[in-house]
Order: structure tokens, then C-alpha cells, then sequence
């Protein structure tokens, strides 16, 4: 469970597995920090997840936000379990960018 960054020459991925919750939420932010600082177009795949806390909402939340902010291409290569989309709307977040179907490949 939580966050596999994985490298290439182009893109930095980060894969979100598991419960995302707010024991996960240091380890992201912390990855979060180095994609930014890559230089490189950063990829998000949530297909594995399968919880995602307002914590790890934020961060991700905040990640488009400074992804726009930096000129960074940002890609979600994968969207979250509809029953994470159905948690991500009851809660008012289904317009954020990472709450797309799953496997849509829409760019944030």
C-alpha cells in the first residue's frame, strides 16, 4: 500500500495503491515534492487505489495547483475505482481532476 514513484528519462509516475489515507499522506506529499522539482511531465495512475482521505485529496488537489502554476504537464493516466469516484462526489470533489473514470487517460 501507498505511493511507487517510477522514473524515466521523460515522465516521473506516480502509482497510488492501496488505502490512501492519512499514514500515507507524509510519504506522497514527500514524492509530490520531488515530481514537481523533476522537471519532467509527471504521470498519476489511481487505478489500484482503493481509499483516498481528504488529506491525500488536498495534496493531489494542490499538486494541479502548482503543476499550473510551474507551466508542468501533469497526465491522470489511470482514475481511481468507481467506488472511490462515488466517495470523491459525496463529499463535493467530483470536479477535481483526478476524479475521472477509471483508465480514462484525461490530463489534468
Amino acid at each position: 500500500m501507498g505511493v511507487v514513484l517510477q522514473k524515466s528519462e521523460e515522465v516521473e509516475v506516480l502509482k497510488l495503491v492501496g488505502a490512501m489515507d492519512a499514514c500515507e499522506s507524509s510519504q506522497l506529499k514527500k514524492l509530490l515534492l520531488e515530481v514537481l522539482h523533476s522537471g519532467k511531465r509527471i504521470g498519476v495512475d489511481m487505478e489500484a487505489m482503493t481509499y483516498l482521505d481528504i488529506t491525500c485529496i488536498q495534496l493531489l488537489y494542490a499538486l494541479q495547483q502548482e503543476a499550473q502554476r510551474t507551466g508542468t504537464s501533469l497526465e491522470l493516466l489511470a482514475g481511481p475505482r468507481e467506488e472511490v469516484l462515488q466517495t470523491l462526489k459525496d463529499v463535493g470533489m467530483g470536479g477535481v481532476w483526478f476524479a475521472a473514470a477509471r483508465g480514462a487517460g484525461g490530463r489534468g
